[in-house]
């Protein structure tokens, strides 16, 4: 999983500990210093806006899931967080 985030953020901060909490391994990446994910973060998004999560499978790489913006339950329900914890 891909966590894009920008430095200050709040909700970018609170979509991090989320998944620290559920155990998840995930990439951070700073939209902010690196305009190159920005724009492949919009491109998958549709968005600038962050937090965005973006799952991928691991064998072929096709997308999973998308969540942009801090929301719990959404996060949790995309990325089937539940039967982690």
């Amino acid at each position: 999983m891909t966590l894009y985030t920008i430095p200050g953020d709040e909700h970018s901060a609170m979509a991090k500990k989320l998944l620290e909490d559920y155990g998840v391994d995930f990439k951070e990446i700073n939209v902010a210093e690196d305009d190159q994910a920005a724009n492949d973060m919009a491109k998958q998004t549709g968005q600038l806006s962050v937090p965005a999560l973006i799952g991928k499978d691991a064998e072929s790489g096709e997308v999973t899931g998308i969540v942009v913006g801090y929301d719990p339950s959404a996060i949790k329900q995309t990325f089937n967080l539940e039967s982690v914890k």
